[in-house]
């Protein structure tokens, strides 16, 4: 709908807008409300559907002869319309109308001093080219858009835009910097633990990989290896010697003179190579005879001390090696050789002098 008085200027207006019509037609229903009263008016535009628009042209008298001030009509119709509303003149916008080119006197007027500075300046009126292109500038009402879902980018280019939010930037800038450092410096942040935990994963991935490897050394060679503390704790023991030593509870008995004990020890062995390791720093080696379940065996260790970068021992590797079953041989062994002599001297032979 388009809406116009009966003034000059109001005429000339709607002849502009007929002049129009044709060339949207089948698009654009265009229609163009008889002259009436400020009351006729408004029931007009309140009957409009949900897919009209109106565009307010000059309108500030009725067919009466009332007149009103541009800020009332304008009012006028924004309080009985449901629908978009129009404009073609600066001086309605920013009272509720959504925007549209808008015809600016302030635009004329400034167009018109450059004219005229140059003139004083000393150019010639004649070589002043003539503007066609008007003093229309696109103009809208960022509520106006919000209410009636209008998105900014359907705009024409270089639209003016009044009421539309500011960032933060524009409305808090020192705040707004504040945080933005902030935040850099969290991502920062973020991006060294990142890097870190990576690195942290990579080492213990190695480490794992290492420690695995060194167990597995460990498990697959024919002697048993045990780590023992400065507090004659069990730390670590070999698939060797977990065989050897099934019962050893660690937790029950930390110690591992009350572990590899059956029954418990309340001390350290006799002459034990870890004590000695402990107490000097150097490798020590033993020939023990430790009770078992199953009896009494034999094991040959030998004593290694572990340093920190310090230079504090900080454990004590045992190497131990059961010799039960070499010494009983040895001892057959020596057994045969005397029952031999004894033979021998037995049938006139020549003694044979055996050492023990």
């Amino acid at each position: 709908m388009c809406i116009s008085d009966t003034t000059v200027s109001g005429l000339s207006a709607r002849k502009a807008m007929e002049a129009v019509v044709a060339e949207y037609a089948g698009r654009v229903t265009f229609r163009f409300p008889p002259p009436g009263t400020f009351e006729e008016t408004r029931a007009s535009v309140a009957a409009l559907s949900g897919h009209s628009v109106i565009l307010l042209n000059t309108y500030t008298t009725d067919s009466s002869g009332r007149a009103l001030p541009t800020k009332d009509s304008t009012r006028l119709i924004l309080s009985s319309t449901r629908v978009p509303v129009y404009g073609v003149h600066q001086n309605r916008f920013g009272e509720g109308i959504v925007g549209g080119f808008l015809l600016s006197g302030r635009e004329q007027g400034r167009q018109a001093a450059e004219m005229g500075l140059g003139i004083l300046a000393g150019e010639n009126p004649d070589t002043i080219p003539i503007r066609k292109t008007g003093t229309s500038i696109p103009m809208f009402d960022y509520r106006q858009m919000e209410r009636f879902g209008i998105p900014l980018a359907e705009l024409p280019k270089g639209s003016f835009v009044i009421h539309k939010p500011g960032s933060v930037f524009t409305t808090h800038r020192n705040f707004a910097f504040t945080i933005t450092g902030i935040l850099i410096l969290l991502v920062i942040v973020l991006l060294l633990l990142l890097l870190f935990t990576t690195r942290l994963i990579r080492a213990k991935t190695a480490l794992q990989k290492s420690e695995a490897k060194t167990r597995s050394i460990l498990d697959n060679i024919g002697i048993g290896v045990s780590l023992i503390s400065p507090e004659m704790s069990i730390l670590e023991l070999n698939k060797q010697m977990r065989q050897w030593f099934p019962d050893v509870d660690p937790v029950q008995y930390p110690a591992c003179f009350r572990s590899f004990n059956y029954p418990p020890r309340e001390e350290a062995c006799d002459g034990c190579p870890v004590v000695k390791s402990f107490r000097d720093g150097k490798v020590h080696q033993a020939t023990t005879q430790t009770s078992r379940p199953e009896g009494i065996r034999n094991f040959r260790i030998v004593s290694s001390p572990v340093f920190s970068r310090s230079g504090e021992i900080w454990a004590v590797i045992e190497l131990v090696d059961d010799i039960t079953e070499q010494l009983s041989l040895e001892a057959q062994l020596r057994q045969a050789q005397k029952m031999e002599s004894v033979g021998r001297l037995a049938g006139g032979g020549r003694p044979t002098i055996l050492t023990t």
